[in-house]
């Protein structure tokens, strides 16, 4: 009787694996698609006088390469040996200030191709 059952069982799992073997790599539907990629909303950061709103625009994921880091482990913090900072750090890549109750946009020129801005804040 032990024989039949772990035949039956091994039997199943073979089938399971040659079944699951039998699909290829799959693609979300367009929608799904276009709602994991569309641009995450901006985070903002309004000034003291209350005048100008600073909409930062992030990047939701981060590239195979960033991931790709190394990193180190104290005391429960991750940390790039590179930097000395944080190794997992939300970043913004764009800047935008609104100008308040009008809602004037104006894109902040000028910064780096390909900057990582981080920790912003008002003077």
């Amino acid at each position: 009787m032990k024989k039949l059952l772990l035949s039956a069982t091994l039997l199943l799992a073979a089938a399971a694996v040659t079944q699951a073997q039998d699909f290829p790599y799959q693609t979300p539907p367009k929608a799904i698609q276009d709602l994991l990629l569309a641009p995450p909303t901006p985070r903002v950061s309004l000034s003291s006088d209350g005048k100008v709103l600073a909409l930062l625009q992030v990047q939701d994921f981060p590239t195979v390469a960033e991931l790709a880091q190394p990193e180190l482990r104290l005391a429960g913090l991750r940390f790039n040996p590179r930097t000395n900072g944080p190794s997992r750090v939300s970043y913004a890549v764009g800047i935008k200030l609104k100008k308040l109750p009008s809602g004037a946009e104006i894109d902040v020129k000028g910064l780096p191709a390909q900057a990582r801005i981080s920790g912003v804040s008002w003077s």
